[in-house]
């Protein structure tokens, strides 16, 4: 079961998407780089590393995500 907030609801916080913990290859430090918008994979490794600051040879491949909630 999943709990779904009301559009007022969520016009209460801003939330940002965070890669956790490692890539394939042991890479970290891949950003995210968002607020309060979608986040959109690119679809090759090349392509993410230039948009998440992450290693070119695995992208975000591997990397945990979540999303982080803070109260406006």
């Amino acid at each position: 079961m999943s709990e779904q907030l009301t559009e007022d609801e969520m016009a209460l916080y801003d939330y940002q998407w965070e890669f956790t913990g490692q890539s394939v290859t042991g890479n970290t430090g891949a950003q995210a780089n968002t607020r309060n918008e979608d986040l959109v994979l690119p679809a090759t490794n090349r392509e993410a590393a230039q948009k998440f600051a992450a290693h070119e040879q695995d992208g975000i491949q591997g990397y945990g995500i979540r999303v982080v909630y803070s109260q406006k």
